[in-house]
């Protein structure tokens, strides 16, 4: 379940809080996990993810600092 995960970081990492709005982010999927059909990813995988993105934008921020 990586899927929701790497896809949020991607929307974050070429977002660029200058000059781009701010956004709420829904998220969707399709696959084995719902048996085909298209639904919302549930709440607290979607938190999950959004948290993990924006974690590793800081980390991925701080280690550009001490380059």
């Amino acid at each position: 379940m990586i899927g929701p995960f790497r896809s949020i970081l991607g929307i974050y990492i070429v977002h660029d809080e200058v000059k781009d709005k701010n956004f709420e982010l829904e998220l969707s999927w399709i696959g084995e996990v719902t048996n085909g059909k298209h639904q919302c990813v549930p709440k607290e995988i979607a938190e999950a993810a959004e948290k993990y993105a924006k974690e590793s934008l800081v980390e991925e921020s701080s280690s550009e600092d001490e380059d």
